[in-house]
């Protein structure tokens, strides 16, 4: 039904919420985004204590002027600023290695996402025979004099069964 690439692996009807979050977590992540997401920890962690320092001076000086403190408060903006901005930059690109991976992600799950949805849509099938078997008997209930028969009318799963029917594709 569908042409397997060399990378998917087989789905496995045993598969189970936890042996998905395993497949994904086994994807690993790049070395270049390792380092990234390294080195924005480490920037936060510099701009936060920087930041706290400065909001402590800024505080002691509002309670208590001081003209070196105020010196002090006003040569620390640089730094944050610059902080500010190496965290942004660092952001992007890991923004970017983020998506690589999340593809790489989603070629590993492919299959257990195929299958899913491939079985999700046969029980909506049988969810439909059952439905209109129970529509069935109700109108011949209320036919045959019962208006306090409960009467079904529809199957609430359309939404379910377009968003299958696009995953069993994909």
């Amino acid at each position: 039904m569908f042409a397997k690439k060399s990378t998917d692996r087989p789905a496995n009807k045993s598969d189970t919420p936890e042996t998905v979050r395993a497949l994904a977590a086994a994807v690993p992540m790049t070395a270049q985004h390792q380092m990234a997401e390294n080195s924005l920890e480490a920037l936060r962690r510099q701009f936060d204590a920087l930041a706290a320092e400065h909001s402590a001076l800024c505080h002691a000086n509002h309670q208590k002027p001081d003209s070196m403190l105020a010196k002090k408060i006003v040569s620390m903006e640089p730094q944050l600023s610059d902080l500010r901005a190496r965290i942004v930059k660092n952001r992007q690109e890991i923004t970017v290695h983020r998506a690589q991976r999340a593809r790489n992600v989603a070629e590993m799950l492919a299959p257990t996402r195929r299958a899913a949805a491939v079985l999700i849509l046969d029980l909506l099938d049988e969810l439909d025979r059952q439905t209109d078997l129970l529509i069935a008997c109700n109108e011949e209930l209320r036919g045959a004099g019962d208006t306090e028969a409960v009467f079904l009318n529809q199957v609430p799963c359309v939404t379910l069964r377009d968003h299958a029917r696009r995953l069993a594709s994909a």
